[in-house]
């Protein structure tokens, strides 16, 4: 995200190369500590053998939480802009893995250190509650100065990650953090959320 953040301070199309060029260096460093670490690829839910029954259950929250804003008719059926563009969906779906593998990594593994590992037999339980509260909050603030934005990523990102404590699946919680966050980029803005850029990049609009 520092790219993010940094964009502003950026001359050009720069701001795009340093977003690209620290997802790298964050992907390539992650995965250097992890495997110092001997942390399995498969515990971080990089798995595809239960992807038939944890994708229908990630897809659908997205798909409910786009339906709810059509009903709310903040989101033109007939116009749903990216959400029925492949490309953007392939695009944003990349961004949306690349984010959530370092939600896993780093910041659900470190909490999972001190408050325990959850509960992967369930979806709602004490111990899977406190751990995707910690880590989806850790990841709004990641957010800051859009409090908006915060407060809309603390609570998807804590429903997706109970999900993701029961089924453990990176690739479907990365597709329902993509159809859900292009539905909200298509319903609520500029309704309720007027921009959805983080750091420098918020505070220069």
């Amino acid at each position: 995200m520092a790219g993010a953040w940094l964009a502003p301070l950026l001359p050009g199309n720069a701001p795009r190369t340093a977003v690209a060029a620290t997802a790298a260096v964050g992907v390539a460093w992650t995965l250097i500590a992890l495997r110092r670490q001997r942390v399995s690829l498969r515990r971080l839910g990089l798995r595809g053998d239960n992807l038939h029954r944890s994708g229908p259950v990630f897809l659908g929250c997205g798909l409910v939480a786009s339906g709810a804003f059509a009903l709310a008719g903040t989101l033109d059926p007939t116009s749903p802009g990216r959400l029925a563009d492949p490309e953007a969906l392939a695009g944003y779906a990349l961004w949306a893995l690349f984010q959530q593998f370092l939600v896993v990594a780093m910041l659900w593994r470190h909490a999972a250190h001190w408050l325990g590992s959850g509960d992967p037999s369930r979806v709602l339980s004490v111990a899977n509650a406190k751990l995707s509260v910690v880590t989806a909050l850790a990841f709004a603030l990641i957010h800051a100065p859009n409090l908006r934005l915060m407060a809309l990523v603390w609570v998807a990102e804590t429903a997706w990650l109970l999900l993701f404590a029961r089924f453990r699946n990176l690739f479907a919680l990365a597709a329902a953090h993509a159809v859900s966050a292009l539905a909200v980029a298509e319903a609520l803005q500029p309704h309720w959320l007027s921009d959805a850029r983080v750091g420098l990049s918020h505070l220069l609009r």
